[in-house]
């Protein structure tokens, strides 16, 4: 069985260099933008500064670094602290 079929059975094949790097980007943007839109929305409810301000540096923090990881590296770990970046817009 060719090595590249059983890293595809085996769930373990990887997206290019490129690829990778591209969806890193993309998505440290999408993030990014989204965040900007939490503060917009946070600040036309009537919320304090400290409210809508406190999350933010933090998920930025977590978002570049995944990005920069997952693109550089194409490490599992820069996906899931790209994720964790993405978090809190979940909650709000």
């Amino acid at each position: 069985m060719p090595q590249q079929l059983l890293g595809r059975r085996l769930g373990t094949a990887r997206a290019s260099p490129g690829r990778a790097r591209w969806l890193a980007g993309t998505l440290l943007g999408l993030t990014i933008v989204l965040l900007a839109l939490s503060l917009v929305i946070g600040f036309t409810g009537g919320e304090t500064w400290n409210v809508v301000f406190a999350f933010i540096p933090v998920a930025i923090a977590f978002a570049v670094v995944g990005a920069l990881v997952a693109a550089r590296t194409g490490n599992n770990l820069g996906w899931l602290l790209l994720g964790t970046g993405r978090g809190p817009l979940s909650c709000w």
